[in-house]
């Protein structure tokens, strides 16, 4: 079944090579025989390096110096290619990964485990065959962020019978292989357990993962400083230009904090170590029962230090998931800040709107007004000057009646008229501009008691959601 399955997907797959190296680590009794080298292998050496001939051909040795254990790995420590770890793309030529998988014996299920999101850890163990072997495939990968692919993934298979472990390993430059590849290097003589490569991996992003949360913890403290704690050190949040806060990039801040924490999520982490530990003593007793005899000191050494490793790594993932719960909580708590501070300006730029209307209103209220005095005044006035240009037309005649052609008293008429006029108009021009000054003193004290009613309503739901001790007295002293 399994090779039906790698069929169907073999069929499919899409070739978009990677440069490819190679590292070859052979322990032997006599350390002059030892070998231990990584280098470029170029398409011709490929199939030589899996077959392990012509300069890959064993060391003969002699009588006196045995094989001890060894690992065999077909590396490409920086892939570039923005699909290299999509589910239908392999690294190498088609054939060629066919030949890798099949001549290194590696698991089947590698292509199934392309679909595989977070940190995967798989392991067989089978110990019925001729050749006894333990299979395991660690990987993660992610999707593609601003035209760039992240990632890593190694499948290897330890041969009870060999004492070789061989396998295929790639990642994209941000996993850091080659600094796992020297540190393998440097623990040569270690490399007779197959589990040291997945552990060392494993440490190695563990210490990443730790400097990541510790920098979003950094990041939080500033972006409480710039919310909830502004409000400790100013009393009131001022609106000028000079306290004004970006609250577009304070929202991206706060968004790609949250990301990173649960990117970087121990849990996922912590399962993943769990089933190593499970692999790793699995392999120690299925060692016991092959060999039929006490394994050496110095494997027994490596397999407890690994295990003693294992054990440092699962306590320091516990103790980062409390961390990182912690950090999801305070970015809660700011996000929650902020949403405040959104709806008091929102509420601050309606009431400033609403006061303009109201402003508006009352402009439209003093003409009308105006026009209403105006029409009072026309009223008063208008009839008897309309009858006096009635009676002062040709069509009536008095003079019979009328011994001079105009009475003596006629300044009488002037004397009263102008002052009375100016007396009225008058009056009405105070009244007007005492009533405009009225409105627009309490259309500004109205705006600055609602603001404020506004804001203190606004301070008391902050101090609810964030416990934030705020005093909003010291604003108007």
């Amino acid at each position: 079944m399994e090779e039906y399955i790698f069929s169907e997907y073999l069929a499919r797959l899409r070739a978009l090579p990677e440069t490819t190296d190679y590292l070859e680590i052979l322990n032997y009794s006599d350390l002059q025989h030892c070998r231990a080298k990584t280098c470029t292998l170029s398409s011709d050496e490929f199939e030589d390096f899996l077959d392990r001939k012509g300069s890959f051909s064993p060391t003969s040795g002699n009588a006196n110096s045995t094989f001890l254990n060894g690992i065999r790995l077909v590396v490409q420590p920086e892939v570039r290619e923005p699909e290299t770890f999509a589910s239908d793309v392999v690294s190498l030529e088609v054939s060629k990964y066919e030949s890798l998988i099949r001549k290194m014996r590696l698991p089947f299920q590698g292509l199934e485990a392309s679909t595989a999101v977070g940190p995967f850890f798989w392991w067989s163990l089978d110990v019925e065959s001729a050749n006894p072997e333990l299979q395991f495939i660690f990987r993660k990968s992610d999707a593609q962020w601003k035209g760039t692919t992240r990632g890593w993934e190694m499948m290897l298979t330890y041969s009870f019978e060999s004492k070789i472990t061989s396998g295929y390993v790639k990642g994209t430059k941000s996993a850091g292989i080659k600094k796992l590849l020297q540190h393998l290097m440097a623990c040569s003589r270690p490399v007779a357990h197959p589990l040291l490569l997945p552990i060392l991996l494993i440490h190695h992003l563990s210490a990443k993962n730790d400097e990541d949360h510790r920098e979003v913890r950094e990041n939080i403290r500033r972006l409480e400083g710039a919310l909830s704690q502004r409000y400790q050190i100013n009393a009131a949040i001022g609106y000028g230009p000079e306290r004004e806060i970006d609250l577009d990039s304070l929202n991206q801040q706060l968004t790609e904090c949250q990301c990173r924490v649960l990117q970087k999520k121990p849990q996922a982490w912590r399962n993943a170590l769990d089933r190593v530990e499970r692999a790793t003593r699995a392999f120690w007793e299925a060692l016991r029962d092959y060999s039929n005899d006490k394994p050496d000191f110095q494997l027994q050494a490596i397999h407890r230090g690994l295990l003693s490793r294992l054990d440092f790594l699962a306590g320091r993932l516990d103790s980062l998931e409390s961390y990182a719960h912690v950090s999801l909580e305070r970015l809660k708590s700011q996000r929650e800040v902020m949403l405040s501070i959104l709806d008091q300006r929102e509420s601050r730029l309606s009431l400033r709107i609403a006061a303009q209307q109201h402003r508006l209103a009352d402009a439209s209220k003093r003409d009308s007004t105006s026009m209403k005095t105006l029409t009072f005044l026309g009223s008063l006035f208008l009839p008897g000057t309309f009858i006096s240009s009635i009676f002062s037309m040709s069509f009536f005649d008095f003079s019979k009646e009328l011994k001079n052609s105009a009475s003596s008293n006629i300044w009488l008429y002037f004397v009263l008229m102008i002052p009375l006029t100016i007396f009225f108009v008058g009056i009405w021009w105070r009244f007007d501009q005492a009533r405009c000054k009225r409105v627009d003193e309490e259309g500004e004290d109205g705006d600055e008691v609602n603001m404020q009613a506004l804001e203190n309503h606004i301070i008391k739901e902050l101090q609810k959601r964030t416990g934030a001790r705020l005093s909003w007295k010291a604003n108007h002293q």
